[in-house]
């Protein structure tokens, strides 16, 4: 059997698996809802690279005083 059949039968066993759902393009979210979703998602990585910068730069605070 050669690697591009047993692809193709691969793919067949894991549609019949998933029936006829498919991809869901609905989460059940407004448009608002994603915008404040990924926005939220953008904060908390871009929080990881900010500390990073920080600490290269030589000006790392305590997170603890930051916080108060």
């Amino acid at each position: 059997m050669t690697r591009g059949s047993q692809r193709d039968r691969d793919r067949e066993r894991a549609q019949a698996r998933t029936g006829a759902k498919g991809k869901q393009k609905d989460d059940g979210l407004t448009p608002e809802q994603r915008r404040e979703r990924l926005e939220m998602q953008r904060r908390c990585r871009r929080r990881p690279q900010r500390k990073r910068h920080r600490v290269q730069e030589g000006i790392m605070q305590l997170e603890a005083k930051n916080r108060q």
